[in-house]
């Protein structure tokens, strides 16, 4: 990948010579297909590892986690609801999934497979749970977009 930036970023320095005639054109033209080639490619690297990650099986979001520093988790209904309160209370070491933030805080899927709100969102939006989608911003999920 870094080649294909590396190539980018130098054929838009060619374009900034090019002020004026005909090369212009064509290379900014070149330039858009290699970025929509690179997001393409982007995205269906990250459509065969969930794939993988799931042996093909359709993926659902089932309940949010919560990720501690050494990776395990904790589940409930949200994000420390009383449930996970109550879990975290129980434990010897519920400590460490208090005060978890950003990619520690996110979802598992049916298989329980941990993704970060982000990573639930587009897998979430993908198979139509999201119902409430004004309760989910800048492209993460948070609990309330699936009821």
């Amino acid at each position: 990948m870094d080649n294909l930036d590396d190539i980018y970023w130098e054929e838009a320095e060619k374009a900034k010579r090019y002020k004026k005639g005909p090369a212009r054109p064509k290379l900014i033209k070149y330039l858009d297909l290699a970025n929509e080639l690179a997001d393409g490619l982007n995205k269906s690297l990250d459509n065969i590892e969930r794939y993988l990650k799931t042996n093909g099986k359709p993926q659902h979001i089932v309940c949010a986690a919560i990720r501690a520093e050494d990776g395990d988790l904790l589940i409930g209904i949200r994000h420390y609801s009383a449930d996970m309160i109550l879990q975290m209370n129980a434990r010897t070491d519920g400590k460490k999934f208090q005060h978890r933030m950003d990619d520690d805080q996110g979802f598992i899927d049916q298989d329980g497979n941990y993704y970060t709100r982000a990573e639930a969102y587009l897998i979430a939006k993908e198979n139509g749970q999201i119902i409430n989608p004004s309760a989910c911003r800048d492209g993460e999920l948070y609990s309330e977009g699936l009821y």
